[in-house]
């Protein structure tokens, strides 16, 4: 089914926003500033659909290099983003393979935020690690696992980004003994504050340290953490330290970025999950709104509500004499 559209500015909230007026050539600007195949560039944002000249995909591809494929909305992507005034989305991270034990223990910890003994009990110390890095790596976190740093290997590395390449990293032990009262002694605790100035040294930015155990943890290792900031965690505990260290924002979980071929008649065919993600799917029209040299697909309900949030008046809009065709 295809869907006509134009091409409109709303003239307030390009002056009360600091947006720039599109102008009158922008149609043909944007399906002539492409390759000889006739792409442009979609990505999804604050529940529209953005639609950039081919050439925004540089832009995109800058930003995708910091973080060697795995790409994260969080604060690690934050800096970046205010910087390049592009605006990535979170891409799906690579699942890791489960068995069937670790996905019970998942599917207990999503629904109850707890994991029964019984059932930590079948998981084997690699088992365990994998357990604590999806729990990470479902809200977002870019955590890698069994990483070799100064010699010494660490379970789990938490990795933020801030501008460019500087990174701030969060190292994480996981301990998953099968005595249910042996408890984490001073020595591991030890080890990990030794690594952790052993990193900062080294001139590594190390943000947390912290150990997430299945058994409890020994006096002295608690009084010791204590003083030196160091995070000993139960696994039931994993999402409100999350929460209260405020590593991750809100998550996406939409693909960075696609690129789609415009016809000859200037038609897009809309992929279905940013189709979806901006409530479009279905709808018996768009509104289109250009902004610089993009324009942004909107479901007409969720613009009107920005518009009365804003207090933007509907007949601000100009439309534009060029017509594009949607399809879906």
């Amino acid at each position: 089914m295809f869907y006509s559209f134009f091409v409109g500015s709303f003239e307030h909230a390009l002056e009360n926003n600091g947006r720039f007026q599109i102008p009158n050539r922008f149609c043909e600007l944007i399906a002539t500033k492409t390759n000889k195949d006739n792409q442009v560039f979609l990505a999804p944002k604050d529940q529209s659909i953005i639609v950039y000249p081919i050439e925004y995909q540089k832009n995109f591809l800058d930003l995708e290099r910091h973080f060697v494929n795995h790409v994260y909305w969080g604060n690690e992507v934050y800096n970046l983003i205010i910087q390049n005034k592009i605006y990535p989305c979170v891409p799906t991270y690579k699942k890791i393979s489960s068995s069937k034990d670790l996905e019970t223990a998942l599917k207990s910890f999503n629904t109850d935020d707890y994991i029964p003994r019984q059932i930590l009990e079948k998981l084997d110390g690699h088992a365990f690690e994998k357990l604590v890095s999806e729990i990470f790596s479902s809200v977002g976190i870019n955590v890698q696992q069994n990483i070799r740093m100064l010699d010494a290997e660490i379970d789990l590395l938490l990795i933020e980004f801030q501008r460019g390449n500087d990174k701030i990293y969060s190292i994480l032990e996981c301990k998953n003994w099968k005595v249910s009262n042996k408890k984490v002694g001073i020595s591991e605790v030890l080890r990990l504050y030794g690594l952790s100035q052993a990193l900062q040294n080294d001139g590594k930015r190390i943000r947390n340290s912290i150990i997430v155990s299945s058994t409890p943890f020994s006096k002295p290792s608690t009084h010791f953490s204590r003083i030196h900031n160091i995070d000993l965690l139960g696994i039931e505990e994993l999402k409100d330290w999350i929460i209260q260290n405020r590593i991750i924002p809100d998550r996406l979980d939409l693909p960075l970025y696609k690129t789609r071929i415009l016809d000859n008649r200037g038609r897009i065919i809309l992929p279905d999950y940013l189709s979806n993600y901006a409530s479009i799917k279905g709808q018996s029209e768009v509104t289109i709104i250009g902004v610089g040299e993009h324009f942004e697909i909107y479901n007409p309900v969720v613009l009107k509500e920005k518009n009365e949030k804003y207090e933007i008046q509907p007949n601000s809009a100009s439309l534009l004499s060029t017509k594009f065709d949607l399809m879906f």
